[in-house]
C-alpha cells in the first residue's frame, strides 16, 4: 500500500511538473496579432470596419505580443506576401499597404514573417473583397406609403474610392404615376390623394457614380406601394 502511495505521489509531481513547463512555454511564447484597414470614404458617424473594395488602399499593421507585453520589433527582420508573392521587407517595418486589383467575392491574402532571434513567427490573414454600396434612407419603417404623404429619401454611399463626398455624382430614377428624374442624394416623393393610387406600385432607383472613375458605381432600389 505504502509502495502503490508511493508512485501515485511520484505520477502526480512528475504531472506537475509537465504542466509547470508547458505553462512556462506559453507564457514564452510569442504571438502576432495582424490587424487591416481599408482607406476609402466612409460617413463619420459610420461604426463598422470599412469594407476592401477594388482600388482600395489597403493598410496592415502588426504587433508582437510575449508575456503578455507588447515587443520592441524595431530590430527585428519582416518579410512581407501578398498572395504568395514577395511584397516587401525590412528591419522594424511592422506595417505595409498595397493597393486591392481584385473584384468582388475574391480575396487577397497578407502573410508576415519576423525573424526573432532564434524564432520565426509566420501570420497570414485573408481580407475578402467587396463592392461599393448605396443606402437609400427612407426614414418610414416599411415599404408602405399613405395617400397625401410626402416622403424624403437620401441615398449615402460607402466605400468608394474617393477624398471627398463631392466626388460623388447621384442620379434618382422614380417610376410611377410619372417619372421622376433627379441628380442629387435626397428627394422628396410627395404622393396624391386621389384613391386610385391605391394599391400602385412605386420603383425608386438610385445610382452613385465616381466621377474620377466612371466605373466604380453602385446602385440601389426600392419597391414602394400605396395603402390607405
Amino acid at each position: 500500500m505504502k509502495i502503490y502511495k508511493l508512485i501515485l505521489s511520484s505520477l502526480i509531481i512528475i504531472t506537475l511538473i509537465g504542466i509547470g513547463v508547458n505553462i512556462v512555454q506559453a507564457e514564452n511564447e510569442s504571438d502576432i496579432i495582424l490587424t487591416w484597414e481599408a482607406d476609402n470614404f466612409y460617413p463619420s458617424d459610420y461604426q463598422g470596419k470599412p469594407k476592401a473594395t477594388p482600388n482600395s488602399t489597403i493598410n496592415v499593421s502588426v504587433l508582437v505580443i510575449k508575456n503578455n507585453q507588447v515587443v520592441n520589433t524595431s530590430n527585428k527582420n519582416f518579410v512581407w506576401l501578398l498572395d504568395g508573392k514577395y511584397l516587401d521587407d525590412g528591419y522594424g517595418k511592422n506595417k505595409i499597404n498595397f493597393r486591392v486589383n481584385k473584384n468582388r467575392g475574391q480575396n487577397h491574402s497578407i502573410t508576415v514573417r519576423i525573424k526573432d532571434g532564434e524564432e520565426q513567427l509566420t501570420k497570414g490573414i485573408n481580407i475578402p473583397i467587396k463592392n461599393p454600396e448605396l443606402i437609400i434612407d427612407k426614414k418610414m419603417p416599411s415599404n408602405n406609403i399613405s395617400l397625401g404623404s410626402q416622403i424624403k429619401m437620401k441615398s449615402t454611399p460607402y466605400f468608394f474610392n474617393i477624398d471627398s463626398f463631392n466626388n460623388i455624382k447621384f442620379y434618382w430614377e422614380i417610376i410611377s404615376n410619372q417619372k421622376i428624374n433627379k441628380f442629387d442624394n435626397i428627394v422628396n416623393l410627395n404622393i396624391g390623394n386621389s384613391k386610385s393610387l391605391l394599391g400602385k406600385k412605386i420603383l425608386v432607383q438610385a445610382w452613385a457614380v465616381n466621377k474620377k472613375n466612371q466605373a466604380e458605381f453602385v446602385k440601389s432600389y426600392l419597391n414602394l406601394k400605396i395603402n390607405d
